[in-house]
């Protein structure tokens, strides 16, 4: 049997370095996605039900502010892999955001 961890992080440097660690280790463990987490998310009074999907993260956006639309789920690009399209997945993450 195995399992997945997923682990969150404040701050991408200190997400980088533990992505970096743990690539360099020779143990049976290897990270298979790095997702960015928004921290900004659209404010506007009425943002209905025109949304986007961002370019850069491929996170569901409100198209008149450009920023994730709150408690949406989100499928985020896998940034080890940032080619890949949704179709092409072999690891997808969904995720609501903030999270109460």
């Amino acid at each position: 049997m195995a399992k997945y961890v997923v682990v969150e992080f404040d701050n991408n440097e200190e997400a980088d370095a533990f992505v970096s660690t743990l690539q360099g280790d020779a143990a049976s463990m290897r990270v298979v996605g790095v997702y960015q987490k928004p921290t900004k998310f659209c404010e506007c009074a009425d943002p209905g039900d025109r949304s986007t999907l961002g370019q850069k993260y491929n996170w569901y956006v409100h198209a008149a502010c450009g920023r994730p639309k709150k408690l949406v789920w989100q499928k985020p690009r896998n940034m080890m892999k940032p080619e890949e399209v949704l179709s092409q997945r072999k690891v997808l993450l969904s995720v609501q955001e903030p999270r109460p």
